[in-house]
């Protein structure tokens, strides 16, 4: 049987990862007001550790691609390409550092595990640094152009979807149902809203972003882990694999977590999968078409 694959990630993959989101929505959809109503407890560490501490693995996914291309560009003869690299190093190193630490700070989200601005910081530092420097050394630095492409795709999928939920959030403004519990908060007595219906650019704070899910879109972009599979310097069986499921495994415990925590209704969690993932989708797509001369891509079809 002939298991394809794109960026050595298996097409069969991507549709589990697709349906999963469809199944949600549907569900979401109908129940979820209450779903959350069930199972919310806002007094369990894991959503407290998730709210702030539990992105960790997902930003790190900005020095990875950094780090990955600066691999691409080091050696190359042209001056200024060696200059874009470490530029390109040096500013996933700083966005990284400081949207994590922005997460730990009290004063941006009174939600969660949160540190004083000089602690958030250091932590998010320390972080980043030795995500990036893991990253070097465990990568192979021999194929320049597929760390490139690589490096190149975890960048861009992260960026389109940080546009992307940063735009449909400010369109929805959907309440929050930790917000809609806390009469200290909703004064006015507002009510649920399904995902569908949008009140445009009326959230006035953070408490009115729950559609679609940030936190579950950002970990989402951890399934890129497994393109990371050809230019590893110790490959092990079905790496590819297992790189996809331990980041599928993660983005399902972050989604999870956030309507634990009453951060999110199931249906934000579940188009913050579905958006992210066929961004990532899409990214890897164009880059397999743009690639696509034989040796071009670090592409794999096994035959089993």
């Amino acid at each position: 049987m002939m298991k394809q694959r794109r960026l050595s990630i298996p097409m069969y993959a991507w549709i589990c990862v697709f349906a999963l989101a469809l199944i949600g929505i549907v569900f979401g959809s109908f129940f979820d007001l209450a779903i959350s109503d069930a199972i919310v407890n806002q007094e369990l560490f894991l959503g407290r550790f998730v709210e702030t501490l539990g992105e960790s693995l997902a930003y790190a996914m900005i020095p990875i691609g950094g780090t990955t291309i600066f691999l691409g560009l080091y050696k190359r003869k042209n001056i200024w390409l060696k200059i874009l690299g470490y530029f390109l190093l040096l500013l996933s190193l700083v966005i990284s550092i400081k949207v994590l630490g922005d997460s730990f700070r009290a004063e941006k989200h009174p939600y969660g595990i949160t540190f004083d601005n000089l602690t958030s910081f250091l932590i998010s530092g320390c972080l980043m640094i030795v995500t990036s420097v893991m990253t070097y050394f465990f990568l192979d630095h021999k194929d320049e152009r597929k760390l490139l492409i690589i490096g190149a795709v975890i960048l861009i999928a992260m960026i389109l979807q940080f546009v992307v939920m940063t735009v449909l959030k400010k369109l929805a403004s959907r309440p929050r149902y930790r917000y809609l519990i806390d009469l200290s908060l909703n004064t006015d007595g507002e009510v649920f809203r399904s995902w569908w219906q949008f009140k445009p650019f009326t959230a006035i704070d953070d408490t009115h972003k729950s559609w679609p899910s940030g936190h579950t879109a950002t970990a989402a972009e951890c399934l890129l882990l497994a393109s990371l599979a050809p230019v590893l310097r110790f490959r092990f069986k079905h790496d590819e694999d297992v790189l996809f499921w331990v980041g599928f495994g993660y983005t399902v415990l972050i989604a999870f977590s956030r309507v634990l925590y009453g951060a999110h209704f199931l249906s934000d969690v579940s188009f913050g999968l579905l958006f992210s993932s066929l961004l990532s989708f899409l990214t890897v797509m164009v880059t397999h078409h743009f690639f696509e001369k034989k040796g071009e891509t670090p592409d794999e079809v096994e035959t089993h």
